[in-house]
C-alpha cells in the first residue's frame, strides 16, 4: 500500500494494512509504503496516477506488477 501521511484515509487504510500483514506473515508479504519517505518508490510506481491510498499486488517471482 502507498500512502500518504496526513491524508485521512490513508492512516484509517494504515493500521487496518499492519493488522492484515501481521495475520498473513509467513503466507504473503504485506508492505505499506509512506510516500514522503520513500518519494523515488512511490514515483517509479505511481508515475501516472497518484491517487492515495494505492495498493498494488506484485506476483511472486515477477517484476510485473498489478491491480
Amino acid at each position: 500500500m502507498f500512502y500518504e501521511p496526513g491524508n485521512k484515509k490513508c492512516e484509517k487504510l494504515k493500521d487496518i494494512w499492519i493488522k492484515l500483514a501481521e495475520k498473513m506473515d509467513g503466507i504473503l508479504k504485506i508492505a505499506a509504503v509512506n510516500c514522503k519517505e520513500n518519494g523515488e518508490i512511490c514515483e517509479e510506481y505511481l508515475a501516472i496516477n497518484k491517487n492515495y491510498p494505492k495498493i498494488l499486488g506484485f506476483p511472486a517471482n515477477s517484476n510485473e506488477k498489478f491491480r
